[in-house]
């Protein structure tokens, strides 16, 4: 893989990248929600493919997650994996969506695992609203 330049866009994604700073502070993010991230902390400019392409890196982990029906009611987000690719891709899609929706995958995985009761309400609320879309 070819070396980034210094300054460029590139540099900056793998500057934040390995920091985990925002937009790669959670573990699945969307390339615009990345870009607007970026856009806000004054980062340098780029477009959504550069940050695909810069997820698509071996190095990375080739995160390309797809575009499941995670959204707001059951509207598809093309997410990606932001570390532990292997991991996500074989993952349920609740627990693709709590990450998306900040929750660290792994506390996503054992939280749909719990007993209702037992749940977190934030994360019942999604599990829920997401069988509700499936259903329908």
């Amino acid at each position: 893989m070819r070396r980034p330049r210094p300054g460029g866009p590139e540099a900056w994604l793998e500057d934040a990248w390995k920091s985990g700073a925002a937009p790669f502070d959670r573990d699945v993010i969307s390339t615009r929600e990345a870009l607007t991230t970026i856009a806000e902390a004054k980062g340098p400019r780029m477009t959504i493919q550069q940050i695909g392409r810069f997820l698509k890196r071996d190095d990375i982990g080739d995160g390309d997650l797809g575009n499941p029906r995670i959204g707001p009611n059951g509207k598809q987000v093309r997410v990606w994996a932001v570390r532990d690719f292997p991991e996500l891709s074989n993952a349920s899609k609740e627990v693709i969506r709590l990450a998306y929706g900040g929750m660290p995958w792994k506390k996503a995985a054992l939280e749909i695992q719990k007993p209702r009761q037992h749940r977190d309400i934030a994360a019942h609320r999604l599990i829920e609203a997401d069988r509700a879309t499936a259903a329908e």
